[in-house]
């Protein structure tokens, strides 16, 4: 069961985070990238940036809220993101066709940030919330 200031119960966000760790190694998998039909430039970095903003606010999801600190959330689900997007270039390196770019790394890098800061801020004002209307009824 969901407490009000969750968005999914843990188990269902590891499950996701989990699942998306899944579909980046896909897209990585193929020989030649994914197909996107737009050619604007740095559009490859943008979807870096969306596939890892996702990962990153469902690793703050997927940690338990009993002694939730949102700094560690941060800390935390950028880590293992970062690693997570370390061994991404490095699997990409031994495919044919597709190249290791730093590029890359740092819009992973930049949206797991992002991602993880928005949903750890979001759930520590609910948190707050939630501590705040048990004081008020007091």
């Amino acid at each position: 069961m969901t407490s009000p200031n969750r968005i999914l119960p843990v188990g269902y966000a590891r499950a996701l985070a989990f699942s998306q760790c899944c579909a980046i190694f896909f897209l990585s998998s193929l020989p030649e990238g994914p197909e996107i039909p737009v050619d604007i430039p740095g559009i490859d970095k943008a979807a870096h940036f969306v596939l890892y903003f996702l990962l990153g606010a469902l690793l703050v999801l997927s940690q338990s809220e009993r002694n939730y600190r949102w700094k560690a959330a941060i800390f935390f689900s950028v880590t293992i993101s970062a690693v997570y997007g370390a061994l991404d270039e490095f699997h990409q390196a031994l495919l044919p066709l597709r190249i290791v770019s730093n590029m890359d790394f740092l819009a992973d890098l930049a949206g797991a940030f992002c991602g993880a800061a928005v949903m750890a801020l979001w759930r520590r004002k609910a948190v707050a919330g939630k501590g705040a209307t048990k004081t008020r009824r007091h």
